[in-house]
This record gives structure tokens, sequence and C-alpha cells, in this order.
């Protein structure tokens, strides 16, 4: 049976107030990919978090999944998207991926580069409905305790 979407609020991460959500982030960035995707508390005006919270309870909910950016004149580079493996499947990664784009689009970006494994089916197809193109394969992107050993990641960007 497919699992129902789940409501998420999805917001920038605080780093000055919330060192909850930043450990979090940490955590789930730990548990899904192969090596740091991204400095959480850069101070940086270039580097940018959004976060998805579950619904309900008390503030501040809790971090189901996150989207860290690079923001240049007018391009965004995401650095990483992972969301929580138990609330997979229910559109978070997709509102984290729109809720960065609203954001920086109307901040003047043009276009958004992100790389991501040949193997990882779920957000390529996530990339794809959401207008990505694949522009190039990277050979050996990844180190190689990646994924199961295939270290090739495709180059994929989106015109907006």
């Amino acid at each position: 049976m497919p699992r129902l979407p789940l409501l998420v609020a999805v917001e920038p991460l605080q780093r000055e107030r919330d060192v909850l959500a930043i450990m979090q982030c940490v955590a789930l960035d730990a548990d899904v990919f192969p090596y740091p995707s991204a400095d959480f508390t850069s101070r940086s005006r270039r580097d940018r978090v959004w976060v998805a919270r579950e619904p309900g309870g008390p503030r501040p909910a809790r971090v189901v999944g996150f989207l860290a950016a690079r923001i240049g004149d007018d391009l965004v580079r995401v650095q990483g998207l992972a969301v929580d493996p138990a609330a997979r499947q229910r559109g978070i990664g997709r509102a984290l991926l729109r809720g960065c784009l609203r954001s920086e689009m109307t901040a003047g970006a043009r276009a958004v580069e992100l790389s991501v494994s040949v193997v990882n089916r779920p957000a390529l197809a996530l990339y794809a409905s959401e207008g990505f193109d694949v522009v190039a394969r990277v050979r050996d992107h990844y180190p190689a305790r990646a994924y199961g050993g295939q270290r090739d990641a495709f180059y994929m960007r989106l015109t907006l």
C-alpha cells in the first residue's frame, strides 16, 4: 500500500538559534551520506540549509530532512538533500527542493546544479520529475566505499 504524504514545515535553518536542529542535521547527514555533505555550522551567507520538521508536537519539532546548498551570484549548488529513512517516499525531499527553489528564485537564482549517484534511483526520479536534466556522467566522483562501490555520479542542472 502506498504511503500517504507527510505534511512538513520547510524553513531555513536558524544556525545561531537552533543547535538541536544542527545536531539532527549532522546525525542525518552521517546516516545517509558516505562523507559529510555540508558544513551545518558555516557562518557564510553563501551556505544555506532548509530543514523539514515533522508535524505537530512542541516547537522545535524534530528535523526529518534537510537540503544544504551553496549560493553563487545566480547559481544554487545543492550539496546534500537527505530524508530520515523512516520518512522517505512521503514527499519530504520534494518539499525541501521546492522550498529551496522558491526562496532562491525570489533572490535571483537562474540555475540549480547537483551531483547524484548513478544508482540512487529515487533521487534521480525526483530530480527528473522536477525538471532537472543530466548534463554529464562524472567518473569516480565518490569514494570507493560509497554506494556499494559505485563511484560515478550524474551532474544534473535545472534552468529556472
